[in-house]
């Protein structure tokens, strides 16, 4: 099961967000308020080739600014209020961060193999704010803003994507179908039955990370609060025994190389598709500069207008 990307689109049309395949890793709000331990150099080296074509979480918060200043100035017009959302101008994030199970020790004693929701997009105060604005619309100003055929939120959407529009469905099945080539690469599969070694040595006989990850014991509690993975929905801390197979996890990955080599072949993989649909790649590398520049441009003629 891929893991639900944890970024909450603010944008009512598609603006090439990542699609994350990834190996199965249930994110779980944590009932800690810590921040999760900063990203190890291994997750910010899992940088991929599609991840260019894609907007990073600083560009994302660029657009979703420009859209809100549109949505205020259409809304204002109409007697409504829009409140702009304040968004880190330097935002990072590690979108590969669990695409290959869990690999930081850190994390895995904290966590297990659940994750708070900031874990892979750190601002969760940003979603926040976007839901407590929807939340406070009045009847008359939610229909005015985000009636999906006349909506404010349509008019800006339309307006930064004019001229920037691209088919990103297609970068998500490029993306899919190279992580799914990957896991069959020989040296992929390696690296797995070494880990599987290591892990029986370590009294953890699972056949694959995707089995130690989906255990039943450790959603019990999820399952029981009628959640699941795929809603994104579980709750549960992690038992402790739960946190010592997933450090034995991270253990034997960091043995085997298991994250490394998985990376490397698929890099391999998405290079070879970003040669072989090089028109393809080229229109997202555009389409996607064009919605920045428009996005700018709002942002600087607003600032401008004050």
């Amino acid at each position: 099961m891929p893991l639900p990307h944890t970024r909450r689109p603010a944008l009512a049309l598609p603006l090439l967000l990542a699609g994350a395949c990834a190996l199965p890793a249930a994110p779980a709000p944590s009932h800690e308020d810590r921040p999760p331990p900063t990203p190890t150099q291994q997750v910010r080296s899992l940088v991929l080739p599609f991840d260019a074509y894609q907007l990073s979480l600083a560009e994302y918060y660029t657009l979703s600014a420009a859209r809100d200043r549109l949505i205020r100035t259409c809304l204002g017009r109409l007697g409504g209020e829009w409140p702009v959302i304040d968004r880190p101008a330097r935002a990072v994030d590690w979108k590969n961060r669990r695409r290959y199970g869990v690999i930081e020790t850190d994390v895995a004693a904290r966590f297990g193999y659940h994750a708070p929701q900031n874990l892979l997009s750190p601002y969760p105060a940003v979603v926040q704010r976007e839901e407590q604005r929807e939340a406070a619309l009045s009847p008359r100003a939610r229909k005015a803003a985000l009636d999906p055929r006349h909506g404010c939120a349509l008019t800006a959407d339309r307006q930064l994507l004019r001229g920037g529009d691209a088919d990103e469905r297609k970068l998500h099945t490029l993306d899919a179908t190279a992580f799914k080539q990957s896991r069959s690469d020989p040296s992929v599969k390696k690296a797995q039955q070494a880990w599987r070694t290591c892990m029986r040595e370590e009294h953890h006989p699972y056949t694959s990370p995707e089995a130690a990850v989906n255990d039943a014991r450790w959603w019990k509690e999820d399952t029981a609060a009628g959640a699941s993975e795929e809603t994104n929905n579980t709750s549960a801390d992690a038992s402790g025994e739960e946190i010592a197979t997933a450090k034995a996890d991270v253990r034997c990955k960091q043995r085997t190389a298991f994250a490394r080599t998985w990376f490397t072949a698929e890099k391999t993989l998405q290079e070879k598709s970003v040669r072989e649909h090089a028109h393809y790649f080229h229109g997202l590398k555009t389409a996607k500069l064009r919605q920045l520049r428009t996005a700018r441009a709002v942002l600087k003629a607003e600032g401008a207008r004050g």
